[in-house]
């Protein structure tokens, strides 16, 4: 589903393909395993269906807190921020990309830059640009270490979005 969802001049998701999209988001209806349901969550965001995305989502965190599945819970309330931050409840939003965050620091490490990128993203779009910048480059510094140039790269273009350079 990766090559089927881009990013927009504002860093959302959009579909590369909505067809195609539409079709795989279809295909994911039904499924039980988190992966997937995630998947099915990021593609209904992707198409705006962000409603429909919210309840599978919130299932997913549900499901993930029950079984105490740290890495699946952090993973989903970074998703689920997307789809309320995307539909414009940047509260709903903000209260679950803080939750990941905080989970992320405690239990999952290698999770956190991916945390507050999205939160990070959050502030941007709430006009706290400072706050933005602030997570942004600590998501920077998280990704170098890692290594991953396509994870540095999104960070930078967070950056650059927020008129921030980096070098």
């Amino acid at each position: 589903m990766d090559d089927l969802i881009t990013l927009d001049d504002r860093l959302r998701m959009v579909p590369a393909d909505a067809v195609a999209l539409q079709r795989s988001v279809e295909e994911l209806r039904g499924a039980t395993d988190a992966a997937s349901r995630r998947r099915l969550g990021l593609g209904l965001i992707a198409l705006g269906n962000y409603s429909e995305a919210v309840v599978i989502l919130d299932g997913v965190v549900t499901d993930a807190v029950s079984n105490r599945d740290s890495d699946t819970e952090i993973k989903a309330r970074i998703n689920l921020g997307d789809a309320f931050r995307y539909h414009g409840d940047l509260r709903a939003a903000y209260t679950e990309y803080q939750r990941a965050v905080k989970q992320a620091r405690a239990e999952n490490q290698l999770l956190l830059d991916f945390a507050l990128q999205h939160l990070g993203k959050h502030y941007l779009e709430a006009g706290q640009r400072s706050a933005a910048i602030t997570c942004f480059w600590e998501a920077l510094r998280l990704r170098r270490a890692k290594g991953d140039a396509s994870l540095v790269d999104s960070t930078l273009a967070a950056l650059a979005l927020a008129g921030q350079t980096a070098t």
